[in-house]
């Protein structure tokens, strides 16, 4: 495991080879399944940080025996394509909210027009 000033770094970074993983064999996935995806990440991140809330349960930077170290090359890249997927997920995200938001407003259009006639 990665032992750096970060205690969520190795989760983080687990999270992005499971994200990439999935979005590499996916070629153009649907909305559904985007959002079940986010939901499952969502909910895998939940339970990773109830568990670091627990009692007794301690982080690698306070661990004793965990000497905190600069992040090697391969976890500044993992946290770079994280950061770039969680950047990813917002572009979808903002862009279902507008493609909702210009079915709304059609709609509501398209009532006002059949009202008139």
């Amino acid at each position: 495991m990665f032992r750096t000033p970060h205690a969520l770094s190795p989760i983080v970074a687990t999270g992005a080879l499971v994200l990439a993983s999935t979005l590499a064999h996916a070629q153009e996935p649907t909305e559904e399944a985007l959002r079940k995806r986010i939901e499952e990440l969502e909910h895998k991140l939940e339970r990773l940080e109830q568990r670091l809330e627990q009692p007794g349960t301690t982080t690698l930077t306070e661990s004793p025996a965990a000497p905190v170290t600069e992040p090697s090359a391969r976890e500044t890249a993992l946290q770079e394509r994280v950061e770039s997927l969680d950047q990813e997920v917002k572009v979808l995200g903002r862009k279902q909210e507008l493609e909702r938001e210009a079915a709304a407003a059609k709609a509501n259009a398209d009532t006002g027009t059949q009202a008139r006639e």
